[in-house]
């Protein structure tokens, strides 16, 4: 099922289709209409998020801090 998504993007508003089937979520789907690349940001998210798994001590000492 597609959703229609507003947002403004350098002052202009715009509206586009998007789909959960094409996109995680409308964040990349705003990203790819205006031709921004997120492939190297969404590459250092799955790292972070596989380093970080199975750490919540680390967090917490972060904080400790």
């Amino acid at each position: 099922m597609a959703h229609k998504v507003r947002y403004k993007f350098k002052g202009v508003a715009k509206e586009i289709n998007f789909s959960y089937s094409r996109h995680q979520n409308m964040h990349e789907a705003v990203a790819e209409a205006e031709g921004i690349d997120l492939s190297q940001f969404l590459q250092t998210e799955q790292q972070l998020a596989a380093i970080s798994k199975d750490k919540n001590v680390w967090s917490a000492s972060l904080l400790q801090q």
